[in-house]
């Protein structure tokens, strides 16, 4: 075996690399290996593969169907997408810094910051996987940091602001009314799911995702209280009392459920059967035991947000609201963090507290 280079140790360490190459693919014993050389796309197509199991996510029994579906959506239109710089190319030739954050800069032009972040956590996730195997000695896309739009565009939402109670309950009065104002029994229960996740987000400070995923055996309505299973670690499962309004809400939404032909474990779904064709052309129909999709929810509480009057506003703005009345209130850190999941305190103090840079400070004013 005959290798060239610069200088002599040079030589010595690509014939070590050669060798070492030789040795894996001897050991495959025809099975599909990974090298250095290997193809790319062979170690995104084994990633694709292994992020369906369970220790792609051990914490949680293995990755949500949403998190594949954005990943796997991520690979194909802009990692192993025709055109794309880094289809073709190597294992080696793509862990190259300089490649990466030329690559993630070019996203982050066309498509911007948050495209090009879930892309660096795709491409960042396929070479733990080649580093875990042995196949590559560093993963230079945890090394190279974020990138970001040259032209960031302004979506007017603002992540560091909190409703008052006054704002809170006029975006509830907003969702109420649409439940209200729907004609058909489809568009009733879709405001009316709206209506009740929002009044749960907002009287609870659990997440979107949280809040989707809660079944009614995680309800205790006669102790008013809610097991939320955290989306982002274990320890983020938890044990929440439910206020009075919110208790009797739903305990409205129990009755009103119990009406419906499909039974459901979800406390926010729209009770109707799912549609799934099968691999031969029939359809099944599996009832509505499904979460409601996590997309459409987005769109309808959007939809609440905007027509009440508060463009700025997301969805995680109830979690921090929640937190920002509980410290108004007096109520100690250490709790506040427990009713939202959070491990470290000073995570809940220097994120989730609302900020109001603008306003009024005359009592400040007053001690000073």
């Amino acid at each position: 075996m005959t290798r060239w280079a610069k200088t002599q140790r040079a030589a010595i360490t690509a014939v070590q690399e050669a060798l070492k190459e030789l040795v894996i693919q001897d050991s495959a014993d025809g099975e599909d290996m990974l090298t250095s050389t290997s193809p790319f796309t062979e170690a995104g197509a084994a990633w694709l593969e292994w992020i369906k199991r369970p220790e792609a996510r051990a914490s949680r029994g293995g990755l949500s169907q949403q998190t594949l579906r954005l990943y796997r959506g991520t690979y194909e239109r802009y990692i192993d997408a025709p055109g794309s710089p880094l289809r073709g190319r190597t294992i080696a030739q793509v862990n190259d810094p300089q490649r990466l954050i030329l690559f993630l800069q070019g996203i982050a032009d066309r498509k911007g910051t948050t495209t090009a972040k879930t892309c660096r956590t795709v491409l960042a996730s396929i070479l733990k996987l080649c580093l875990r195997r042995g196949v590559i000695k560093v993963n230079v896309a945890h090394a190279i940091g974020a990138v970001a739009s040259a032209t960031p565009t302004d979506t007017g939402r603002d992540r560091s602001r909190a409703f008052t109670r006054a704002e809170r309950d006029t975006v509830l009065h907003v969702a109420d009314r649409k439940v209200e104002q729907a004609t058909n029994p489809r568009s009733i229960r879709k405001w009316q799911l709206t209506a009740d996740l929002m009044a749960f987000m907002a009287g609870t400070g659990c997440r979107i995702g949280e809040a989707r995923m809660v079944t009614w055996d995680d309800v205790d309505l006669t102790k008013q209280r809610v097991r939320v299973r955290g989306t982002k670690t274990t320890g983020s499962d938890r044990m929440n009392n439910l206020p009075d309004w919110l208790a009797d809400r739903l305990l409205r939404r129990r009755r009103f459920m119990a009406t419906w032909e499909y039974n459901t474990p979800y406390v926010f779904s729209m009770g109707r059967p799912l549609e799934v064709e099968l691999s031969d052309g029939q359809l099944a129909y599996p009832g509505s035991n499904v979460a409601i999709d996590a997309t459409n929810l987005a769109h309808w509480v959007r939809q609440v947000l905007d027509d009440a009057g508060f463009p700025w506003a997301i969805p995680h703005t109830f979690r921090r609201t929640v937190a920002t009345l509980l410290h108004e209130a007096g109520i100690p850190l250490a709790s506040i963090a427990d009713q939202l999941g959070h491990a470290d305190p000073t995570m809940t103090m220097s994120v989730y507290l609302g900020r109001d840079l603008e306003g009024d400070k005359s009592d400040l004013a007053a001690v000073l």
